[in-house]
């Protein structure tokens, strides 16, 4: 009986392995050359080992709920008050930076609303009229931020619902509500008015509704109502940033994998519709709304600028038939100068000083040139790999590496102000410097290096979901565990498949749902064998 009950499983071994050799890579450890300290050093590295094979091991066989105090609440109540303290924290922030953090994605898209530029789809035009759609209420980018503040409020309601209805304690999700309202990110992002955050609240509705499906075993994908919200949040992620028709199609086919058998025909019929209104929306609306797609080339051509900056900044081979075309795009010199892996800024924005852009956008929108680029940046590309995989291990460090020596991009410090909207812009004072002292309080606190690392890096809740969820599939024995995650882990490819800035927004999408991740540890209703949906009473 003893050996059986130290006896290693080949799961708990296996995870305990990956983060005994991830551990040390995110943090990173320091290695000396003093032969004491490197004993030390791998000493810490065989206990790390050690206490995680612990965890595992004891986890991986304790099958039955975690005990826990059961109180029992309402769940009209429990909404209500998840979407109180959310709505009052958060509109604490509205209040000290009203309207909301004006961004300059924000200001284009006011315009290009407004009527006085033309829509474009470089800012995504559908997000553009969800603002026209909700500031026929009141003209004014407050509406915005009190709409992201409801949705987001809204949505952390309904999480809390839903966990404690599936097994979650209440003692759990009432720390997940307090973290929600209170972590200065959220805050901060609910008043930020940037495309970024309507697709990360879409993001967590998906979340949700995923969260719903693997509970009800599938069944609830037979509804029709389900079906149309569930409709409603892939069209919002797909089509709210460029990158997000990765995670609603992704969704889609984990889905069809996990339920082939069962709930075949609703998921594939979503995929039919998802696809038919992007087409839709994309050709006939775009064509009756004269969207101005061309400018779009430049926007897609971030990424390759990228790759042939760092062939050039590593000195690559690039035959001068091609060095002569990429030189009508971008003066070679300042490709090779200007090249930041951590940033695609100063590559696609710099400029002289005469204020004249160094990339030659206009050159780019003839679809014959941007042809020619691809072709161009593919032989490059193939011809250069080395390079290029440089570039992705810094400028994925946004994703996996917690702590930095630089600060990257958090919430938009910007002189735009709500008087710019409507009469244009001209300089005037940074936000830091007008919100008073408790706006300067947050922002220094969001902005401060020292602690940044907890209140805004995105790697570090990336990593902290990932760990829970590994202790998780020790306990939960269950495949469909996997349709909840995969919206994080497809949005985590495109952050490490197109790295063009050190932007937390990129990362929100992940954090908001990190406390959703982690209180699924604390279910008992994984284990159970009778795990269906409980409708909201």
């Amino acid at each position: 009986m003893a050996n059986m009950k130290y006896k290693i499983t080949p799961s708990a071994l296996a995870i305990s392995l990956f983060w005994s050799a991830v551990i040390p890579l995110i943090i990173p450890l320091k290695f000396s050359s003093d032969r004491l300290h490197q004993l030390l050093q791998f000493s810490s590295l065989i206990l790390l080992f050690l206490v995680m094979l612990w965890i595992c091991n004891r986890i991986g066989k304790q099958k039955i709920p975690l005990q826990a105090p059961r109180i029992k609440l309402p769940s009209t109540w429990l909404m209500i008050g998840a979407i109180s303290i959310c709505a009052i924290i958060w509109s604490i922030y509205g209040f000290v930076f009203y309207p909301g953090i004006i961004t300059w994605d924000f200001y284009v898209q006011w315009h290009e609303m407004s009527g006085k530029i033309p829509l474009s789809d470089w800012h995504p035009a559908f997000h553009t009229l969800l603002m026209w759609v909700v500031t026929r209420i009141w003209f004014s980018p407050a509406i915005v931020t009190l709409v992201q503040v409801a949705a987001m409020s809204v949505l952390v309601g309904i999480t809390a619902v839903r966990l404690a209805q599936n097994g979650v304690p209440l003692m759990i999700v009432a720390l997940m509500v307090l973290f929600y309202a209170f972590f200065p990110l959220n805050g901060f992002y609910a008043v930020s008015l940037w495309k970024d955050i309507g697709y990360a609240l879409a993001f967590f509705w998906l979340n949700i509704l995923l969260f719903d499906v693997v509970f009800s075993k599938g069944s609830i994908l037979a509804k029709r109502s389900f079906q149309m919200l569930f409709f409603l949040a892939l069209c919002c992620v797909a089509l709210i940033r460029h990158n997000g028709l990765i995670p609603a199609f992704g969704s889609l086919l984990v889905l069809l994998a996990i339920y082939f058998r069962s709930q075949s025909k609703p998921i594939l019929l979503l995929m039919v519709a998802l696809a038919a209104f992007i087409f839709l929306f994309k050709g006939p609306v775009f064509h009756l709304l004269k969207v101005n797609v061309t400018d779009k080339n430049v926007l897609k051509a971030h990424l390759p600028i990228q790759h042939i900056g760092a062939v050039l900044h590593a000195g690559g081979d690039i035959t001068q038939e091609d060095k002569v075309f990429l030189a009508q795009i971008m003066p070679l010199s300042y490709w090779k100068k200007a090249y930041d892996p951590r940033s695609c800024m100063p590559l696609i924005f710099g400029k002289d000083k005469n204020g004249t852009p160094y990339l030659d956008g206009d050159f780019l929108k003839n679809h014959e040139n941007y042809r020619k680029f691809l072709s161009v940046w593919t032989r490059t590309a193939l011809t250069n790999p080395a390079p290029i995989m440089n570039y992705y291990l810094y400028g994925t460090e946004l994703l996996w590496r917690i702590h930095t020596r630089y600060s990257p991009f958090v919430i938009a410090d910007e002189d735009l102000a709500e008087d710019h909207l409507y009469s244009g812009y001209k300089p005037s004072q940074k936000l830091s410097k007008h919100v008073g002292p408790v706006g300067s309080f947050l922002i220094h606190l969001i902005n401060n290096h020292a602690t940044g690392w907890l209140f805004h890096r995105g790697a570090f809740y990336f990593w902290t979901s990932l760990f829970f969820l590994s202790l998780l599939a020790l306990r939960a024995d269950k495949v469909s565990i996997i349709a909840i995650v995969a919206p994080m882990l497809l949005q985590a490819f495109t952050v490490a498949a197109f790295p063009l800035v050190q932007d937390t927004r990129f990362m929100f999408p992940i954090i908001l749902v990190t406390p959703l991740l982690i209180s699924l540890f604390f279910s008992n209703r994984l284990t159970a064998s009778a795990g269906t949906h409980i409708a909201s009473s």
